[in-house]
């Protein structure tokens, strides 16, 4: 088969520059068509842009109020944990005191500290006693009161002291 010749009736070149017209306006279209492409990813990036910014500044705040609540929490803890040795320093105080009265009866006497504030637990022989005991601990340094849950009268002996009840026992022969 042969090829037909070009007529000369058409002019040459005509369809080929309708085919690049074709090409090109489709080629535009193409670019067109990626441009509003880029805009839209580029808006949606912005967007989501723009929710991480909102979710970062969301988590910001959460961190920031959790280490004020850890914050407050250890400072609260420090707070009775310095209250605490301060009741034991004060409680050894105290009993540092009644020793230095060289008194058996108060050296005998419970000491509870508890906030700065004493409680002596035990009986003494007399109210003199009592009321030395307790001028004692009021003399303390870092005591902000005393309770005084003493009892007068005679000290509680144990049965191995002087002065217990003993059992009789018979006389030999008879």
């Amino acid at each position: 088969m042969t090829p037909n010749p070009p007529d000369p009736s058409e002019p040459t070149g005509a369809p080929d520059r309708a085919a690049s017209a074709l090409v090109l306006a489709l080629a535009a279209a193409a670019v067109v068509v990626l441009a509003l492409w880029l805009v839209h990813e580029q808006t949606r990036g912005v967007a989501q842009l723009e929710e991480l910014r909102h979710w970062e500044q969301q988590a910001h705040q959460r961190l920031r109020s959790a280490g004020a609540r850890v914050n407050a929490s250890v400072q609260q803890s420090a707070r009775q944990q310095r209250a605490l040795a301060d009741d034991d320093a004060i409680a050894a105080a105290v009993s540092d005191a009644l020793q230095a009265a060289q008194s058996d009866e108060l050296n005998a006497l419970d000491v509870e500290t508890s906030h700065a504030m004493v409680t002596l637990r035990g009986t003494l022989s007399s109210p003199e006693l009592r009321d030395r005991a307790l001028a004692i601990v009021r003399a303390v340094p870092g005591v902000h009161g005393v309770f005084g849950l003493i009892e007068v009268g005679a000290p509680q002996l144990g049965p191995t002291e002087v002065g217990a009840p003993s059992e009789t026992k018979p006389a030999a022969g008879g």
